[in-house]
């Protein structure tokens, strides 16, 4: 693509961060992330939600509030998804915590 003489944009990014997320390679995803910028591509929320989307998933809610925090702090609204998605997430954190107690019991 680039050998062409056409720069992928942040909607080709985000497929390509997706993909791998979807692979289970998030360390890719993220580092991929990280190229955007230098690449002269801004990420947009959308961006923000697929890599929040599959910290969350893989449990790592640190990892995704941290990006939150960096997606707001860049200029970037989280939208309804974005909420959707913690939430959600957190419930069902929760709810297997609550689960895994009641089992102990």
């Amino acid at each position: 693509m680039i050998n062409q003489g056409l720069r992928p944009d942040v909607v080709t990014y985000n497929n390509l961060i997706s993909g791998l997320c979807k692979m289970q390679r998030i360390q890719e995803a993220y580092n991929l992330f990280e190229k955007l910028e230098s690449e002269g591509v801004r990420p947009d929320t959308i961006t923000y939600n697929i890599l929040i989307g599959y910290y969350c998933k893989a449990g790592l809610f640190e990892q995704a509030y941290a990006l939150l925090d960096r997606g707001v702090a860049s200029g970037l609204t989280p939208n309804t998804v974005t909420w959707h998605i913690l939430v959600t997430n957190l419930l069902k954190r929760v709810t297997r915590r609550v689960e895994y107690r009641s089992d102990l019991n």
